[in-house]
């Protein structure tokens, strides 16, 4: 007799429990199959870091400004012409510029499209800034605003800027050439704080309330607001970055206080918040400031989660240094003339149609031919085994007289061996 039997437990009792058992533990691992690894969520903190620690960096009494160039966040202080500069991936220094010609930088935000520095000179004046020539861009006239202590972010989609002052009862929109476009009164859009920061993210605006760490979103009429995420950290100004936490398929707003140089990285879905006052990306459609934008926001494919051309390796894929369409297009041809005029780099056996050596113009107009689909043959060179030159150096000659015998010896080869030519490498 067994011990379930010795206590009156009936058999089909105990195998109805057993299956309820199996049953309810079936129905668990599902859940837990389907539930997943746990996923991050829109306002988790990517990154925090104390610059003045990490990138060695001054401390700055008060200073709003931060913008992102694509590999370094820039830092602005009161009173100060000099920007500092600390890399987004590994927080360390990269190199302090002076600017000639401002003496008070606040607020700014990064023009990919042009490749300059929008920034706040004082608490009005709004300047165009070449940061590799640290000098302010006499190309595009400064223009005054109502106020841009506290928030600038450039628009791409419409090549645009937006500004706020500190504590703002409301945000303005200018023209890049410092026509005002409107005026937009916030009244209770931001619970109740005025605003400090914005960011500009395809047709979102991003915009952070003085004092109450909040960012709310917010569509361009400013309409209506959404609470995007409470913080445990005082915000100014903002900006997008969908670059360094690309490879973890996440898109970031930078913050940071104005009393101290902590920076936060806050999480933003991929493409809602591009770098640099990109458009809509993706979308499908190439926008002003965009290379190429192939409708999603898989780096690796040619066209990476901020829709910039992304470099490939040889051999193949002759004429087509995007590989963002599956064919030849003319943002290929663009690619290749900007690589011919050394905007970019491009390996030869991708650039070089007509295997002359050298990427020139003709190579951008062959490959545009081959866009619209008129005749055209191209003709790349392979380079996917490495090549040997071997040089032989001018025989020396000795004469002896009386006799006039001569002796020639032939100097050593020089051999120089290049590597195969992968990536977009200097040897390209």
């Amino acid at each position: 007799m067994t011990s379930f039997q010795s206590h009156g437990i009936n058999d089909s009792i105990i195998r109805s429990t057993k299956r309820m058992c199996a049953v309810l533990c079936a129905g668990g691992l599902l859940l837990a199959l389907h539930a997943g690894p746990a996923r991050a969520a829109t306002g988790d903190n990517l990154a925090s870091f104390d610059a003045v620690v990490t990138a060695g960096i001054p401390s700055c009494s008060v200073g709003t400004g931060i913008a992102y160039d694509g590999t370094n966040l820039l830092l602005s202080c009161w009173g100060s012409n000099v920007l500092e500069r600390v890399n987004a991936t590994t927080h360390l220094n990269g190199g302090a510029v002076t600017i000639a010609g401002v003496s008070d930088l606040r607020a700014m935000a990064w023009d990919a499209t042009r490749g300059r520095l929008w920034a706040c000179n004082g608490s009005s004046t709004v300047v165009l800034i070449d940061t590799g020539t640290g000098t302010v861009d006499a190309s595009v006239p400064s223009f005054g605003t109502d106020g841009c202590v506290d928030g600038l972010a450039y628009d791409g989609s419409d090549d645009t800027i937006w500004s706020s002052d500190d504590v703002a009862s409301s945000i303005q929109h200018y023209t890049t050439a410092g026509v005002l476009i409107a005026s937009f009164p916030l009244g209770g859009l931001l619970g109740g704080c005025g605003n400090s920061g914005i960011a500009v993210g395809g047709s979102n605006l991003y915009l952070a309330n003085n004092g109450c760490s909040q960012i709310y979103t917010l569509d361009k009429a400013v309409t209506s607001s959404t609470l995007f995420a409470s913080f445990p950290a005082r915000l100014e100004d903002l900006e997008c970055d969908g670059r360094t936490f690309a490879g973890q398929n996440k898109g970031a707003i930078w913050s940071l206080d104005a009393y101290d140089r902590t920076l936060n990285a806050w999480e933003i879905a991929p493409g809602l918040c591009a770098f640099g006052g990109l458009g809509s990306c993706p979308d499908g459609k190439v926008d002003p400031g965009e290379q190429c934008d192939d409708g999603n926001t898989v780096s690796g494919d040619g066209c990476d989660a901020n829709c910039q051309l992304e470099a490939r390796a040889c051999p193949g894929d002759c004429g087509d240094p995007a590989l963002a369409f599956g064919k030849i297009t003319a943002v290929d041809s663009l690619y290749i003339l900007r690589t011919a005029v050394d905007l970019q780099k491009c390996p030869l056996c991708v650039c070089d149609l007509d295997n002359s050596g050298t990427i020139l113009a003709n190579d951008a107009l062959a490959d545009l031919r081959s866009a619209v689909g008129l005749p055209q043959v191209l003709s790349c060179p392979s380079v996917d085994v490495p090549t040997t030159t071997t040089t032989l150096a001018p025989p020396t000659t000795t004469t002896t007289l009386p006799d006039t015998t001569t002796t020639t010896t032939l100097a050593p080869a020089t051999t120089t061996t290049l590597p195969p030519c992968v990536g977009f490498s200097s040897q390209c």
